[in-house]
C-alpha cells in the first residue's frame, strides 16, 4: 500500500476520551486503482491471538464499505472518523490525507470493496 496516499488505519483499543489509552494498528485500508479497496493487514491473521479483533475489524469493513450500500463508501468513511460511535468500543477508524488531499483538491471515490 502506498503510504503517501489517502488510507485509512483502523485500530484496537478501548473506546475512551482519556488520552493516554494506545491503540494498536490492525489494518490500513487504501483504495486501488480499480474503484475497489486494498487492505494490509498488519497483524498475523494466521495467530489464533488477534482473532478476535480481526473478527470485530471485518465486521466493521463489512458494514461501512458494504452494508450500509453508500454511493461513496470512502466519503461515508470519512465521516465516521469523526463520530461518537468511532470513539466507543474496541475498533476505531483514523483517516490519513495525502498532500493534496489536505489542500482540498478533490478525489473520485470508489464504488465498491474488493477484498485482498
Amino acid at each position: 500500500m502506498d503510504l503517501a496516499s489517502d488510507h485509512f488505519e483502523i485500530s484496537r483499543g478501548e473506546g475512551s476520551f482519556d488520552k493516554t489509552q494506545e491503540w494498536f494498528p490492525v489494518v490500513l485500508v487504501g483504495r486501488a486503482p480499480d474503484k475497489s479497496f486494498n487492505l494490509d493487514f498488519l497483524v498475523d491473521r494466521n495467530d489464533p491471538g488477534n482473532s478476535e479483533i480481526l473478527k470485530a475489524v471485518r465486521k466493521d469493513l463489512n458494514f461501512y464499505i458494504m452494508a450500509l450500500h453508500e454511493r461513496n463508501p470512502w466519503a461515508y468513511m470519512k465521516y465516521h472518523c469523526g463520530t461518537m460511535t468511532n470513539l466507543y468500543g474496541n475498533v476505531h477508524w483514523n483517516f490519513v490525507p495525502n498532500e493534496s488531499s489536505k489542500m482540498g483538491r478533490p478525489r473520485p471515490g470508489p464504488s465498491r470493496w474488493v477484498a485482498r
